[in-house]
């Protein structure tokens, strides 16, 4: 008994190939899927986990943070929020003018709202947007809840000064952005 194996008649088939017409691309609509369109322009940003999230999605989120509120694990012991939204907004200005790393911020970030913001560095980035040292110029927050803080903070980049509007709540024993706007 021979271990060869017995070798297998080669049919050849003809594929044919023809060309399609050229047809001029399109922009999809901003709320067409899956193809994401960075809806920021420069260094404006705007996100919400209710506004641009399919509803399925922020109600799990929506658990998930309020299941972190109740839970006796984590440690309560929260950074001060106006002092830790502040600089968050200051990070976030620096990511989007391409003077800080965008991993910095993965930590206290949403993932959704990490992904928006690497879409939206590309394009800063990709506009020649000049960089620059940041520095806080003043806060203000305002507590929704005992686990939700807004805090508006403006920041001076090299060329002008930016508003920066952020929602943060607890998550785990640490703060987390839910909706972020960069004016």
């Amino acid at each position: 008994m021979s271990t060869a194996l017995a070798s297998r008649p080669y049919q050849q088939t003809q594929t044919t190939l023809r060309r399609l017409p050229h047809q001029q691309r399109q922009m999809p609509s901003r709320n067409s899927a899956p193809v994401r369109i960075p809806r920021n322009h420069g260094l404006c940003f705007r996100w919400d986990m209710a506004r641009d999230l399919p509803r399925g999605d922020v109600a799990i989120l929506r658990e998930r943070l309020r299941d972190s509120h109740t839970s006796t694990v984590w440690n309560k012991n929260l950074p001060a929020a106006g002092t830790w939204a502040a600089n968050l907004a200051l990070g976030l200005v620096e990511i989007l003018q391409g003077t800080r790393p965008l991993a910095q911020v993965r930590r206290w970030v949403l993932p959704e709202l990490y992904d928006e913001l690497a879409l939206a560095r590309g394009c800063a980035v990709d506009e020649g947007v000049a960089p620059g040292t940041c520095t806080l110029v003043r806060w203000r927050t305002c507590s929704i809840s005992e686990r939700i803080v807004e805090s508006c903070v403006i920041v001076q980049t090299r060329s002008r000064r930016r508003a920066v509007s952020v929602r943060i709540e607890e998550y785990r024993g640490r703060w987390i952005a839910t909706a972020l706007d960069i004016l």
